[in-house]
């Protein structure tokens, strides 16, 4: 295997993560591939968390930024304003999350081969507080299963495929974004994260990536994908308002072309469809009782899939953060499991 020169940025935004990020950043230090800078994020953090990163700094490889908290997209951003002009690749690793010692060189040699691509992907395990893996949550089967529109209908994708911009609208399967190395010129290009958005700001960053070309993939090594008490809570309202908020976006996005948009609607509404005809079913499976039910709430919602043509424009004044955004909990730390 061939080691190259090429410098990559890897950018730790971190909140309240005491407990792991020694480990994120040891993981760092533990690449095979060793021409790297670091570049860590401490978005307000409430604990001693900054205090966890000082013993690292005395490599000058390392640099630390501490800003009011802004969020994920904001802490992001911020670290990437810092990168070397030197930079050829970004990696975006969650504070609590943890990179195989030979991820950068796979990623650099996949990638060197495939000049057509923004970025590569590779698949993640779940471990818990401990480090230990998650046995009963199979991640990478998760990530590997795609799907993409063959006519009016989905049909599954093969693991091995690019990641295209029409998949990434349809869902995701592209996270934690510790599991893509970029390239620094393909997020200058698209501009980095939106900083306004409140959760899924991964997702709709990696949909506009991958507008800008394929995302190629690798089954390994694995990036560790941290769940414990303290992560950011899956609120599924959240989700739901962020979800909506990606499609609109990207649906009415000003630079989105005719052609772009009829792709986007047949994917649009081959999903619909899909959902309509699942909640049809489980409408029909719920037993017979009064008005107001979930069976009629379902068969409701089923007819109300059909009549959803596009993303609404007003979905997009959803998900979206306040001016002044603190974690309600100040104990709630990154990665954001959005």
């Amino acid at each position: 295997m061939t080691q190259t020169r090429d410098l990559v940025t890897v950018i730790v935004p971190f909140h309240n993560c005491r407990d792991f990020l020694g480990h994120a950043i040891s993981s760092v230090l533990a690449q095979s591939h060793q021409d790297w800078e670091l570049i860590l994020v401490d978005d307000g953090s409430t604990d001693d968390s900054a205090e966890a990163a000082l013993p690292f700094l005395s490599d000058g490889r390392v640099s630390l930024v501490r800003q009011p908290n802004a969020g994920a997209g904001a802490a992001r951003n911020a670290g990437f304003a810092r990168a070397s002009g030197a930079s050829t690749f970004v990696v975006f690793l969650d504070g609590d999350d943890v990179l195989p010692p030979e991820f950068l060189v796979r990623a650099i040699e996949q990638l060197a081969s495939r000049p057509d691509s923004t970025a590569v992907r590779t698949t993640a395990v779940l471990v818990d507080a401990d480090g230990h893996r998650i046995e009963a949550a199979d991640f990478a089967t998760h990530m590997n299963t795609r799907r993409v529109l063959d006519g009016r209908r989905f049909v599954p994708l093969e693991p091995s495929r690019d990641i295209t911009f029409l998949e990434l609208f349809d869902q995701s399967r592209l996270y934690p974004p510790a599991c893509a190395l970029i390239r620094t010129e393909a997020v200058r290009t698209v501009g980095g994260f939106a900083s306004h958005l409140a959760g899924a700001e991964d997702w709709y960053f990696f949909m506009r990536l991958a507008r800008l070309g394929p995302i190629a993939v690798m089954d390994a090594p694995q990036v560790s994908y941290r769940r414990h008490s303290s992560n950011a809570t899956s609120d599924p309202v959240r989700y739901v308002r962020a979800a909506r908020r990606n499609w609109s976006m990207t649906y009415h996005a000003p630079d989105i072309t005719r052609a772009e948009r009829r792709s986007l609607s047949k994917v649009w509404r081959a999903r619909q469809r899909d959902l309509a005809q699942a909640k049809w079913h489980l409408a029909l499976s719920s037993p017979r009782s009064r008005l107001g039910t979930p069976r009629l709430r379902l068969a409701a919602e089923s007819c109300g899939h059909l009549l959803l043509w596009r993303p609404p424009k007003f979905w997009m004044r959803t998900g979206l953060r306040r001016a002044v955004d603190a974690p309600s909990d100040p104990r709630v730390g990154y990665g954001w499991h959005t």
